[in-house]
């Protein structure tokens, strides 16, 4: 394995970035800052391998001799990324800000008025650097050969995501870094043999697909109007669409268990509000019965119908395979035993939230 520092792909929306492939080649000398110490100075690019710590790269001499001051000579990368600002700036601060203090005025000028006249910005670059808990390797990441024999190139990648989530297993255990996260094959966009001089080029998985729809007038005025609301969100909708997120991160154990979760946080929250009329010892009780219980007995009770007898089955599977997570550490989850759950669960919540939205509408009546 071999570790990289310098981003393969130019991200616009990071305000920091490391040289572009080529870039150091033309570079003569460069002018470093250390922001712990607040020193700095100028070094040969040979010297730059002896450097071990992160600093920043505030300027750089090219071999023809041409001073460059990244942020205000972005890349021509950068140079649709438009962050003009109608505003007054004063150089003094500005130069603070940036650690431009032993800056010439020329160039601190020449910076202002690259922003006030819509120009872009370069990113500051850096060197040594990586993002805290980074699971996108946007500054760092590791590359890893895959050797295999099989037959067809879908075959070999199939393997290869298979083995490279082993690996991610292994060394999340070994070292805690727990952001690291697997990889699914929808996350690689393309892949090739590399022993075949890219002949062999496939398409893996959707690759890049048709940009997706705006969402709907109906949608974004409900948004606006809840922003402004006073009636409080249910939990249970954040844990389903959690649940869910797992479910896409191939993280199918964590699906199941947070379905489970989102089952039960709507249950008792259901509950809660049917139960307002009693005492507070029968709140108590009916709030500490058994989620299966709840299920099979206290609700069907409730809802004396087809229409919830049919949902009872699949229920009861999917806390039992929640069950078996937790009790028997069955973390090896099939991802259609869990899309399975997702879906059952997801049906029943439907149901009993439309009961609970006639209990809450009620409930805020009687408040009224």
């Amino acid at each position: 394995m071999a570790t990289g520092a310098i981003p393969k792909v130019f991200d616009e929306r990071l305000p920091y970035r490391g040289f572009l492939k080529g870039e150091l080649e033309r570079i003569d000398q460069l002018r470093i800052w250390d922001e712990k110490s607040g020193s700095g100075g100028w070094i040969s690019v040979n010297q730059l391998n002896q450097i071990k710590e992160k600093k920043l790269i505030f300027e750089y001499k090219t071999k023809d001799g041409t001073d460059i001051v990244p942020q205000s000579s972005p890349s021509i990368i950068e140079r649709d990324v438009n962050i003009s600002q109608d505003i007054n700036i004063n150089p003094e601060k500005f130069a603070k800000s940036f650690g431009h203090e032993n800056s010439s005025p020329e160039i601190i000028n020449r910076m202002i008025s690259d922003i006030k006249h819509g120009h872009a910005m370069g990113r500051t670059l850096v060197v040594n650097a990586e993002i805290l808990r980074d699971p996108f390797g946007r500054f760092r990441y590791t590359r890893v050969r895959f050797l295999s024999t099989m037959a067809t190139l879908e075959e070999q990648f199939k393997k290869a995501v298979t083995a490279i989530n082993t690996l991610i297993t292994k060394f999340r255990s070994a070292t805690g870094d727990y952001w690291i996260t697997k990889i699914r094959e929808e996350d690689v966009l393309a892949y090739t043999d590399a022993q075949d001089n890219f002949s062999g080029f496939s398409q893996a998985t959707q690759g890049i697909i048709q940009i997706m729809p705006d969402h709907s007038k109906d949608i974004i005025d409900n948004l606006n109007e809840s922003l402004v609301s006073d009636v409080p969100e249910f939990p249970f909708i954040h844990l389903y669409l959690d649940a869910k997120n797992a479910f896409e991160r191939a993280d199918y154990y964590l699906a199941v268990i947070l379905s489970i979760v989102a089952l039960e946080s709507i249950i008792k929250t259901y509950l809660t509000f049917f139960s307002l009329k009693c005492p507070a010892i029968i709140q108590d009780e009916v709030i500490r019965i058994n989620l299966r219980r709840l299920v099979t007995t206290v609700l069907r009770r409730l809802f004396p119908t087809e229409d919830y007898k049919k949902l009872i089955g699949n229920i009861t599977a999917a806390i039992d395979l929640r069950n078996d997570i937790i009790h028997q550490s069955q973390i090896d989850i099939p991802k259609d035993k869990a899309k399975k759950v997702i879906d059952d669960v997801g049906t029943y919540v439907e149901f009993i939230r439309g009961k609970l939205m006639g209990l809450s509408n009620e409930s805020l009546s009687r408040s009224d």
